[in-house]
């Protein structure tokens, strides 16, 4: 199984974009808001996001991703 780091090379563009609002501590519904979509949208992105990643919980999903964005700036940016 691939470690979170490589999981993260993985994602689509919407994933990061959602990826990155969740680091920023945004509701779901604040995310559907901020990109136009359905909230049932956003939390399909995030239950992706946390089976990719291997995570259980928002808060695990929302450490890893903050980690992953202090130790690699450009990690959570679409297109990266």
């Amino acid at each position: 199984m691939p470690s979170a780091a490589e999981s993260l090379t993985q994602l689509t563009s919407r994933e990061r974009e959602v990826a990155s609002l969740v680091v920023q501590g945004l509701s779901s519904a604040a995310i559907a808001l901020r990109l136009g979509l359905s909230a049932h949208t956003v939390r399909k992105h995030r239950s992706n996001l946390m089976a990719r990643l291997g995570v259980q919980h928002r808060a695990q999903l929302a450490a890893l991703l903050h980690t992953a964005d202090t130790g690699n700036p450009n990690a959570l940016r679409p297109g990266c």
